[in-house]
Formats: C-alpha cells, structure tokens, sequence
C-alpha cells in the first residue's frame, strides 16, 4: 500500500479515482474520494460538516492513495463516472451530518440523495464514502463486524456529532432522529480508506494493520 504526500507524488496522478484523508483534531481524522473530473482535473468530494457536501480542488494537508489492486481500470472509470453525477446533481445543502448506517440514500442510477434522505438519514465522512461506492455495488466494508455499543464511540457521538448538529441549526426532528442512532458502530474513515486496499467488504480485523499504517503517515 503506498501513500502519498502531495509533494511525493501529484494529485492529477490519481488513476481516475483514489482516497483522500486529513489529520484532524483528535479523536477523528477525515476522508474525501480524490478522482478526475470530466476535464481531467483532480478533485475532491467529501462530507465536510452538516449541510456541507464540498466538492474543490485538493488541498496539500491531504496524503492520498490509489485503490488497491481489487479494482480493475473499468472499475475506477466506472465508479469516477459515478462521482462525477454525485457531485453534480447533489447541492452542497443537501450534504447531512449524521450516524446512519447502510442507508442506501444514494440513488444508484443518478447519484442524487434519495427523498426519503432528507431531514431523517446522515452520514459521516466516512459513510459518506462508503455510500457512494456501494451505490455502484462495491461494498467496502462489512459493517456487521463493527460492534454497536461501545462507550468510546458513544461518547464521539453524544460529545461531538450531536453538539454540532445542535450548534449549526439543524431541525429538532433531525436532531432527534440522529439522537436515536447513538450507540450505532463507528466506521473511521483510515479504516474506509484501507478496506479500498483489501478484497471487499472488508471486515474489521482484515483493515486493522492498513489503517495503523495509515494513521502513521497522517500523523508524521
């Protein structure tokens, strides 16, 4: 598995598509897919915060890495083409913030968000990720080995997701449909980025050493 800074090895050679990810704050990291638009310029798609789907050039505190050997040329062409729609047809508004999983609110012929995605279902940066790809059936991760429950999780959760959702406006009803999806598993976005390395879906053990690796190099 390689990664790569931006100054080891341009953006603009991502081959159609590939992963992006940023060191934040502790206790999380963030994900964005880096792919080639129709004019062949690299950009980045990702959920940034609520109501903030971003769709830009890339930034330089960004490592990056190629899908792995899984995903044959057709495949990336195939999911690019995707992105590209997603990115097209999807208002950055319409970006939601929140802890579903396996909501399947990507319609997989068009890329926009379904309706019943707006105001009940939201995504992290990482599901986020996830949901695109599985639109187009690569399915990443198998989220049924993913523990629910888990008081560190619950604690992102309640500390940082639901306090954001509060602090930016969004609707009560949201705000409460959110709350109910506390305690649901917590899938990071290194270990998104190293199920695209793997044969998929990946479980949780089978991306638990790529995404050390992987953490590494974010944090050097």
């Amino acid at each position: 598995m390689d990664i790569f800074t931006s100054d080891e090895k341009y953006f603009s050679e991502v081959e159609s598509i590939g992963i992006a990810l940023k060191a934040y704050q502790l206790p999380q990291n963030h994900a964005a897919i880096l792919f080639l638009d129709q004019n062949s310029e690299p950009k980045f798609l990702h959920l940034s915060e609520h109501n903030s789907l971003r769709y830009h050039p890339p930034k330089d505190d960004y490592i990056w890495m190629q899908l792995g050997d899984e995903f044959e040329i057709y495949d990336k062409e195939y999911l690019k083409a995707f992105v590209i729609d997603v990115a097209r047809i999807n208002p950055e508004s319409t970006g939601q913030y929140g802890l579903d999983i396996n909501s399947k609110c990507i319609d997989k012929i068009t890329g926009k968000f379904v309706s019943e995605y707006r105001n009940k279902i939201g995504l992290t940066c990482a599901t986020f990720v996830m949901e695109v790809f599985d639109a187009r059936g690569y399915t990443l991760v198998d989220t049924n080995a993913w523990l629910a429950n888990l008081p560190e999780n619950i604690a992102w959760q309640q500390q940082l997701v639901i306090p954001h959702l509060v602090n930016v406006g969004a609707e009560p009803a949201y705000i409460v449909k959110q709350e109910d999806n506390i305690g649901n598993p917590r899938i990071l976005p290194e270990e998104v980025a190293a199920a695209t390395q793997l044969p998929i879906p990946a479980s949780k053990n089978d991306v638990e050493n790529l995404s050390q690796e992987i953490i590494k190099k974010l944090r050097a």
